[in-house]
């Protein structure tokens, strides 16, 4: 996050209140989703890039910069090997198979053109039945599995939350980690639930934030305050 940003906006409006999306993301599902009445969770932002909200004892964690729930640690993590989330690897799988002739002859989608193989088609034909989308289905959710057990032994949460635009096609890619998350964990198993807010979550969670930040910190500003940052505007 840029650390300088909090201190130019300040200087214009009296409240100041900034997080990255998988920290809104977690916002949203603790104010309207799935995570509404509990304490301890984490939301995972799993389309192009993984990111992850968490929120533990009730409280969103941020850390000295921000950097609560960044990814690049498991560019060091057997079996994910790097920040690129689920639905971008299940398109570069795809896209690495049509190029090296893996995908077998006579596959649907040997009929589509490189450029418009995606992991969404994936998970479409494993939905209708495809064995080998089924494989790639397989490998994202033991990949899944893999980056949720490493919060859950950092963090302890009751539930982990995928969450974003491309969750709502995911559901196969949970079932399959739900059945190897207990094999990764000594901890005992937490709830893996898709989220139901698609693509609006981190909209969602800047409403909510805003509307938070709004009932917490407006009433404490005095008129003086609140008459000299519009004088200075």
């Amino acid at each position: 996050m840029n650390p300088d940003l909090r201190e130019l906006l300040e200087q214009w409006v009296p409240i100041v209140r900034l997080e990255n999306d998988a920290s809104l993301a977690a916002v949203a599902e603790g104010a309207t989703g799935a995570a509404v009445g509990l304490e301890n969770f984490v939301v995972l932002l799993a389309g192009d890039r993984l990111g992850a909200g968490v929120v533990i004892d009730g409280h969103l964690l941020r850390g000295a910069h921000g950097g609560v729930g960044e990814m690049k640690a498991f560019d060091f993590v057997f079996g994910v090997e790097s920040a690129t989330g689920i639905g971008l690897k299940l398109t570069d799988w795809v896209v690495q198979a049509a190029e090296s002739g893996q995908i077998p002859p006579g596959h649907p989608l040997t009929e589509v053109p490189a450029d418009r193989l995606d992991g969404r088609a994936v998970l479409d034909l494993a939905r209708e039945g495809d064995a080998w989308s089924r494989g790639l289905v397989e490998r994202a959710g033991a990949l899944l599995a893999r980056v949720t057990a490493v919060f859950v032994s950092l963090y302890d949460p009751e539930r982990v939350i995928v969450s974003g635009a491309v969750a709502d096609g995911l559901a196969e890619v949970l079932e399959v980690a739900r059945t190897r998350l207990p094999t990764e964990l000594d901890l005992p198993t937490p709830d893996l639930r898709q989220s139901l807010l698609g693509a609006s979550a981190v909209a969602t969670g800047a409403v909510s934030a805003a509307l938070e930040a709004a009932r917490s910190d407006v009433l404490r500003l005095g008129v003086d305050e609140l008459g000299w940052r519009r004088a200075a505007g």
